[in-house]
C-alpha cells in the first residue's frame, strides 16, 4: 500500500507550493524514522520554507535541525 503523505509530497514536487511541501516533509520527520531520514526531512522542509520566505517556519526548522545535529 502506498504511504499517503508520500503521495502527496511527490503530486506537489514542481508544483511550487513549497510552503505545503515545507509542512509536509516537517510532518514526516515527525514519524519514527531513524535520524538520517528525519533530518533528511526537516532540512527539505527548511529549504522549502526558506523559499516560501516564511521566516518564522525557517527559525524553528532550523532550532529542530540543530537538536538533531543537522546544521
Amino acid at each position: 500500500m502506498a504511504d499517503p503523505l508520500d503521495a502527496r509530497m511527490r503530486a506537489l514536487h514542481d508544483s511550487g507550493q513549497h510552503g505545503e511541501l515545507s509542512h509536509l516533509h516537517e510532518e514526516a520527520a515527525t514519524r519514527p524514522l531513524p535520524l538520517e531520514a528525519r533530518r533528511f526531512h526537516l532540512t527539505h522542509a527548511w529549504v522549502y520554507a526558506l523559499v516560501e520566505g516564511d521566516a518564522p517556519h525557517v527559525a524553528r526548522l532550523e532550532d529542530q535541525l540543530r537538536v538533531l545535529g543537522g546544521l
